[in-house]
């Protein structure tokens, strides 16, 4: 969108120049994410845009008298259903019809609600409200980035209807919108440990990124002074901080710190600081700053205006639109993990759909003769989608598209809670050790005892390991969500550190004859077991054990046996195949055989016990819960019985440590 600076006429090239950098982020992060952690700054960037041309247009409009009252505010939704839905429809349409092409029923349900709310521009609600550790339907959700479109719709219901009651009121509004940011940033700084997803999806957590723009375009308006100052009937004057900006000097000392504040939240900005959201004010301030700075300044005028730039920033909105749609597909359908040349065309790709969606459905729209026959056909075709939607959720993804045995697997929804004794045994690692509810009386005196420490993963052998050897064996499960099994003093700070601690101790307490360390090692620094080792050694255990990696499939194991279907269309579900197997499982399985022989313990490899000459396990039977995996990577309960009793036997003597 293309907006003149309140108070005076004009194109905001740098502002563009801004959405440029911000879109830029934003793909690089979902394409290459191990590139770096802080592509997410480019939706905060884009958030105080926003807050600043939407504000800057409604005082222009209130303040001018040629609209008045909630003419303006009308006119003003719009115009922003002409900007938002007719792109958007384009987008939903794709990803339905590639659902019902490339995805499970289940998958394809879960994608028609996630429409639908996307439709509803309720969806960040949906994220705020995911809490199932086992359900990966946040981070496998073609929809996942309307998250932030839909806070901004929000945004666009309250944040005119709050102008207009000020301007009516002759009410200083720059205070006003101090104190809204002031007191969503102080709710999100004060929940976000404790409310993380709430912190991040809803939206008077977020408002403050919005506000500050506001702030930002109400801190330059040259309108009437009843915008700073209660007295009524004042003549328009200019603000002062316009005046100082209008100097080349101060332009360029505000554009120079924006762009540092900028900078410094692209490189120190990173998803594992504490009090993330504190951080997140580098780049806003510092994007609130090179907007005001306007192209007085060098900056400005000769970096953030440029022609690539600029044209990038014009098409910015329905490229956000199409890329993660688009890598999500890609991946999903695909039995390898993407090349950077796969890659780098997707994201051609959807800078070409970008362009073609701007060009030929977002302008011609909104220059159209007639406006309000466009918006009232914009919306009435996002609801029509919206009813198809919600259809295909009620039909349950059309399962008739499938062969039978297959449909059953995909019909079968896992439940793992019973499985890994989740709540008792198994705990969240948003919680600490007391929320372990452990029998006093669960280990038997007459048998040796096996200790699992570890994650989810290890919770998920459990089944496996009191099927097999709980006759004979106590078999004692301690694991937490995302707390791998490292030394407290090494891991990070809070319930992970408490959790493993208390683990630790009561390893010492009751003195079991093994202790089995199993995790999803490929997302930590699984190095970092050695000094688990020298903890259990310290402390007199006898025999440890190491288990590896288990098989990681792209997606899911049930999406890759839904791709294997597509490809075979008559065979049956196969026993064994090696498509849709992640390959840095391996890699990391061969470097913790390595580190298990220098540190002379005990290392069992899942992947050479399920593997043989004709590839990877699939399935333990002919059941839909005889998967290997329920998901990517954790086990269903057979699957774990069949591994564990691949295990050679436990008792064995241990190696001696390395002197």
């Amino acid at each position: 969108m293309s907006a003149a600076r309140p108070g005076r006429p004009g194109y905001l090239a740098h502002v563009d120049g801004l959405r440029a950098v911000a879109v830029a982020a934003v793909l690089i992060y979902h394409a290459f994410p191990d590139a770096g952690h802080s592509g997410f700054v480019g939706v905060d960037i884009f958030f105080v845009i926003s807050g600043f041309l939407i504000t800057g247009i409604l005082l222009g409009e209130l303040d001018t008298g040629g609209l008045a009252g909630l003419r303006a505010v009308a006119r003003f939704y719009g115009r922003r259903i002409k900007r938002i839905f007719p792109a958007l429809i384009c987008v939903l349409l794709a990803c339905y019809l590639l659902g019902y092409w490339f995805l499970l029923p289940g998958e394809f349900a879960r994608l028609s609600q996630q429409i639908l709310s996307s439709a509803g521009f309720f969806i960040n609600f949906a994220l705020a409200r995911h809490n199932d550790y086992f359900d990966n339907g946040a981070t496998s959700n073609p929809l996942l980035h309307l998250w932030s479109l839909a806070i901004e719709e929000q945004f666009y219901l309250v944040w005119p209807c709050l102008l207009w009651l000020l301007f009516r009121g002759r009410i200083r509004a720059l205070p006003i919108m101090l104190f809204v940011c002031a007191a969503s940033f102080t709710w999100n700084f004060r929940t976000f440990d404790s409310e993380l997803a709430a912190s991040f999806f809803l939206p008077h957590m977020r408002i403050w990124e919005l506000g500050l723009g506001g702030v930002a375009a109400a801190f330059l308006a040259p309108g009437r002074t009843t915008w700073f100052s209660s007295a009524a009937g004042a003549a328009p004057a200019p603000a002062p901080a316009w005046r100082w900006l209008a100097a080349p000097l101060g332009a360029n000392f505000v554009a120079g710190l924006g762009l540092a504040l900028l900078v410094a939240g692209f490189v120190y900005v990173d998803s594992g600081l504490p009090h993330l959201n504190a951080w997140m004010l580098l780049p806003g301030l510092g994007t609130a700053f090179l907007i005001c700075a306007g192209d007085r300044a060098w900056i400005n005028r000769r970096m953030l205006s440029q022609p690539a730039l600029v044209g990038l920033g014009l098409i910015s909105y329905p490229l956000y639109l199409w890329h993660w749609p688009l890598l999500f597909f890609a991946r999903v359908t695909s039995d390898h993990v993407l090349s950077v040349p796969v890659l780098l065309s997707l994201l051609g790709c959807a800078v070409a759909l970008a362009y073609v969606t701007y060009r030929w459905v977002e302008q011609p729209l909104r220059r159209a003769a007639r406006p309000g026959w466009v918006v009232t056909g914009a919306v009435a075709t996002l609801a029509a989608v919206a009813l198809v939607a919600y259809g295909t959720e009620r039909a349950a993804g059309f399962p008739g598209r499938l062969p039978p045995l297959l449909n059953q697997i995909a019909a079968f929804s896992y439940n793992p809670a019973a499985a890994v004794r989740q709540g008792t045994y198994f705990i969240m690692g948003d919680v600490d050790e007391t929320a372990f509810k452990i029998d006093p009386h669960e280990l038997d005196p007459a048998k040796p005892t096996i200790y699992l420490w570890g994650d989810s993963h290890a919770a998920t052998l459990y089944a496996g390991l009191e099927r097999v050897l709980g006759q004979k064996f106590n078999i004692a499960e301690r694991a937490a969500a995302t707390t791998a099994p490292f030394p407290p003093e090494d891991f990070n700070p809070g319930n992970a550190r408490r959790i493993n601690a208390f683990i630790l101790a009561s390893i010492a307490r009751d003195r079991p004859e093994v202790v089995i360390l199993h995790a999803d090692w490929q997302r930590y620094d699984w190095r970092q077991v050695a000094g688990t080792v020298a903890a259990l050694r310290r402390i007199g255990t006898p025999h440890i054990v190491l288990v590896g990696p288990v098989p990681h499939w792209l997606d899911g194991l049930p999406q890759q046996l839904f791709n294997f279907a597509r490809r075979h269309h008559d065979a049956a579900v196969p026993q064994r195949m090696d498509s849709g197997l992640d390959p840095a499982t391996a890699r990391t399985d061969a470097l913790m055989a390595e580190l298990a022989a220098q540190l002379q313990v005990t290392y069992l490899s899942p992947l050479h016990l399920l593997r043989n000459g004709d590839g990877m396990l699939v399935r333990v039977g002919d059941t839909p819960d005889a998967l290997l995996t329920f998901d990517t990577s954790h086990l269903t309960a057979k699957a774990a019985e069949y591994l564990v009793r691949q295990f050679p036997p436990l008792t064995a003597s241990a190696p001696q440590p390395a002197r």
